[in-house]
């Protein structure tokens, strides 16, 4: 009988603590999705080869093997762990002659010998890094407002039971 309440107890704790662990894991969701957003929309002020420097860094960090510069592009060789494969390309185009804007896709394969594409997602992560190492006080700022904004919603859940949505992320 003791054991059958012991496990009562620890399910109605369970009960508890698994809706407060998911809270979180749409909070940290949600500002990931507000910071995503806020880099899609960022130019640089720096010349072209210092933020091709700081590309080209991030990048072998990161485990991949960039290639040549061309036309405003850079790409990386396919990098595998296993049956996961990926590589990464990197654009940078120019806003208004002074600023200029980063692009950077992920693109996943499968099929071992006969590798295909099977997505091709922007890779936020590799653009975050860059910022943070190009523009660390625009880096702070939007990582800031970010948590602010998914707190924010997270408010909004607990006490309207409105669901989480962002300014601009709807």
């Amino acid at each position: 009988m003791g054991a059958i309440k012991g496990r009562t107890a620890l399910l109605a704790l369970l009960s508890l603590l698994v809706p407060l662990g998911c809270a979180a894991l749409d909070q940290e969701a949600a500002a990931r999705d507000v910071r995503d957003d806020s880099i899609s929309r960022v130019t640089y002020g720096v010349s072209a080869p210092v933020l091709w420097d700081a590309v080209g860094g991030v990048l072998k960090k990161a485990g991949y093997q960039p290639g040549t510069l061309q036309e405003g592009a850079l790409g990386t060789a396919v990098r595998c762990h296993g049956d996961t494969c990926d590589s990464v390309k990197v654009t940078v185009r120019s806003v208004d002659g002074k600023r200029r804007q980063l692009f950077a896709r992920r693109s996943s394969y499968e099929g071992g010998n006969d590798i295909q594409v099977s997505s091709t997602d922007r890779a936020f992560d590799i653009e975050w890094v860059v910022l943070r190492q190009v523009d660390p006080q625009l880096a702070s700022a939007i990582e800031t407002n970010a948590r602010q904004e998914a707190g924010e919603a997270q408010r909004r859940l607990e006490t309207e039971g409105r669901p989480l949505l962002f300014s601009g992320i709807e």
